[in-house]
């Protein structure tokens, strides 16, 4: 499991350094752990497949706009497998948001970051979220 762990991040580093023009190489260690720390471990870098940087960037100074765009995707979350997880995921989320803006943990079994949200690490639904039928 250590093994697994250690190979998930090693390949996620080499990911995101590859993105970069230099691979990553004028990137002092400061901005490498601003990266780390806001970007990966939050999970805020699934969501440059819907904006861009400067969007993101936008969203994060102006907590209006912030805040317009949660309530947006809020709703998108209903139609997902029929809603059945909406209140779950969008509880986990402003945990994880509370705890990383302020350090402190306000729920028992707090995720660390998005992709373990949206796959529903820590339930019995773990990984198999595409396979879920509607209720009957």
């Amino acid at each position: 499991m250590e093994g697994e762990r250690k190979d998930i991040i090693t390949s996620r580093a080499q990911m995101v350094m590859a993105a970069f023009a230099d691979q990553g190489k004028g990137i002092d260690a400061a901005t490498s752990a601003s990266i780390t720390s806001v970007f990966l471990r939050t999970g805020m870098h699934v969501l440059t497949d819907q904006f861009t940087l400067a969007e993101l960037d936008y969203r994060c100074l102006n907590r209006q706009a912030g805040a317009d765009g949660c309530h947006q995707h809020d709703g998108s979350l209903s139609s997902l497998v029929w809603g059945r997880f909406k209140d779950d995921f969008i509880d986990k989320a402003n945990a994880l948001a509370y705890q990383k803006v302020t350090g402190e943990v306000k729920i028992q079994a707090l995720l660390m970051n998005a992709h373990s949200i949206a796959h529903l690490h820590g339930s019995p639904y773990r990984g198999k979220l595409s396979t879920l039928s509607e209720p009957g």
